[in-house]
């Protein structure tokens, strides 16, 4: 199961269809999204870290994602690959991408040069997001699996109407792995609560960590989002199959239907 909205709260999605009160606030995969290709140019590379850059994107219309949301990058085979972007524009999108030995679409990232054009479509929506839905939303994040934090705290921080507070736990092997910390902090404030830890994450991440950093499991009106590499989310929930139920540390510690796992 994954975290509701409290029956007498509706949810406010844009470009959703209107949704009755009790409806799922998180969601396994929203449907909606943009299917008509971008040819999107290279604007520049920035570099954060041995094996991570930043990319930024020329985009032929303003995207105008909803708070929590990723494009495709479309090779010619149609080969899809989901990436949430860490910054827009009218005119462009910022995504980071982590280069893995042999990763398919990462290896393409790194022969592009600055000019040079790849095929996007998008924003698909991937988790609507309700203002004030819930008293506190956390996330446990790793590496470029901060992004989906990145992304919606943009949008949630910076609406005034929206008094939902927020916690970001994020986690790291060393801090020049901590490719997303400068935009996180960026965005601190009263509403925010972020911890950035280093360390072996298999050993680093217990029970004890995770009660300084979430909402307690007995508060039902909050939500704890999981992202990062695949050993991270597999140690919290068990498993990265969104369709099975929870695991791991998170179910042990007795969370349930307020976690949800991100792309």
């Amino acid at each position: 199961m994954l975290p509701r909205i409290p029956r007498n709260r509706a949810v406010t999605y844009a470009g959703a269809a209107a949704a009755s009160a009790g409806a799922a606030w998180l969601a396994y995969r929203h449907r909606q999204k943009q299917d008509a290709l971008m040819t999107c140019r290279l604007e520049s590379v920035t570099d954060l870290s041995r094996d991570t850059a930043r990319y930024r994107f020329a985009t032929p219309r303003p995207l105008k994602s909803t708070p929590m949301a990723h494009v495709l990058a479309v090779d010619a085979g149609n080969v899809l690959r989901p990436y949430t972007p860490v910054a827009e524009s009218d005119t462009s999108f910022d995504i980071v991408v982590r280069r893995y030995a042999g990763g398919y679409f990462s290896d393409k990232f790194a022969q592009l040069k600055v000019g040079e054009a790849m095929a996007f479509k998008g924003p698909e929506p991937t988790l609507p997001y309700a203002p004030n839905a819930f008293d506190c939303v956390a996330f446990v994040c790793g590496g470029t699996g901060a992004a989906p934090a990145v992304q919606l705290l943009r949008a949630a921080l910076a609406d005034d109407t929206d008094t939902t507070r927020f916690r970001v736990l994020y986690l790291s092997r060393t801090k020049r792995d901590q490719t997303l910390k400068r935009d996180l902090d960026a965005l601190k404030c009263d509403r925010l609560d972020l911890l950035c830890a280093c360390d072996d994450v298999d050993g680093l991440v217990d029970a004890n960590l995770l009660r300084r950093c979430l909402p307690a499991p007995s508060d039902t009106n909050s939500a704890v989002l999981v992202s990062g590499p695949p050993g991270l989310v597999r140690r919290l929930c068990g498993t990265t199959d969104k369709r099975e139920p929870l695991g791991g540390l998170l179910r042990e510690m007795g969370y349930g239907a307020q976690v949800a796992r991100l792309d």
